[in-house]
């Protein structure tokens, strides 16, 4: 069994209340970053958002995840929690959705510059020397 990296949250102003952050799509960071992917790809998305909450703090998911709080502290823990029990492009794939969630949040202005810079700067999992990956196809 693994050990969860538990987020607790801290205090926040008024106009960040996490009451308000659960209750409006438009400023929850989750939602303004899966509403701007396309169809086919939101489903594995917020799968993986739920993977990366439940990992960052059991029982959360992307909804009551307070990723606003993220800092690289914890986003580096849960990359090193994702390559451990992931495939590197699976991996990639839960990482860069974590970027995309940050990226929101900051666009929301949830969370400074400096901070998300931080949290985002995590290195992607190598996937030179692996087999290709999609459809074989052949010439007619």
């Amino acid at each position: 069994m693994t050990k969860a990296i538990v987020m607790r949250p801290r205090a926040v102003g008024a106009e960040l209340a996490p009451a308000d952050l659960f209750t409006r799509p438009d400023k929850h960071p989750v939602a303004v970053y899966v509403s701007s992917l396309a169809a086919g790809s939101k489903p594995s998305i917020e799968s993986g958002l739920d993977i990366i909450a439940g990992i960052a703090s059991p029982g959360a998911d992307r909804w009551t995840l307070p990723w606003h709080h993220l800092r690289f502290a914890h986003t580096a823990a849960l990359r090193a929690k994702i390559v451990d029990h992931y495939a590197p492009r699976t991996a990639n794939r839960l990482i860069a959705s974590m970027r995309g969630v940050l990226r929101a949040a900051w666009r929301l202005e949830l969370v400074n510059t400096d901070d998300f810079h931080r949290a985002a700067d995590l290195r992607h999992v190598k996937t030179a020397g692996l087999p290709p990956k999609g459809r074989s196809l052949e010439l007619d």
